[in-house]
């Protein structure tokens, strides 16, 4: 209760008005997502990358004309975050586009056989996470994805001990009961 109390204190110093009990449960829970939402993480991600690359694009159109580009210019620079009102279209379309652009700077990552392996990189969970948007992929009897957004796991397809790699197409996000059935099966 003395941290919600703190929060509130915080909360409505921030404001420079009394706070009320939603508006403190509001920031926190703002503060909590924004710190530990793995697709916030992601979106986090690709604008860093995206004003990395602008600031680069503007350094090369700073050059002398007589001096070729060293890169091509990048499709990404045209990102848009997706607003919490937009549409589903809209997220997936934009989410899509996050996918693309932090699938060119990812490096192909070989998982050593035998031995301890090496945790995935931030930048694979990002892609992984962009494009299965956080959630289960795995559909049911009758085609329907399961909602679940808890528990969830990163499944190689082709096992990393049957020379399965560390790369997003062999990778998929299950939570841990489907995880569970798929090794069950197999």
């Amino acid at each position: 209760m003395q941290k919600l109390r703190r929060v509130q204190d915080l909360e409505s110093q921030r404001l420079q008005r009394a706070a009320t009990f939603e508006d403190t449960l509001s920031a926190a829970l703002d503060a909590y997502l924004e710190k530990y939402d793995p697709l916030k993480k992601a979106q986090r991600s690709v604008a860093k990358l995206t004003k990395l690359e602008s600031k680069s694009e503007f350094k090369s159109e700073s050059k002398p004309e007589s001096e070729p580009e060293s890169q091509p210019t990048s499709t990404s620079k045209s990102m848009s975050m997706p607003s919490p009102q937009s549409t589903n279209l809209e997220s997936e379309f934009t989410s899509e586009i996050i996918f693309n652009a932090l699938r060119s700077v990812s490096p192909r990552i070989k998982a050593p056989h035998g031995g301890q392996r090496k945790p995935n990189s931030a930048v694979l969970k990002h892609q992984l996470n962009l494009r299965d948007q956080a959630r289960c992929t795995h559909k049911g009897s009758q085609g329907h994805r399961c909602e679940n957004t808890r528990w969830l796991d990163f499944h190689h397809l082709v096992p990393v001990h049957l020379g399965g790699d560390d790369i997003l197409e062999n990778l998929t996000t299950l939570c841990s009961v489907h995880h569970q059935m798929q090794h069950l099966k197999t």
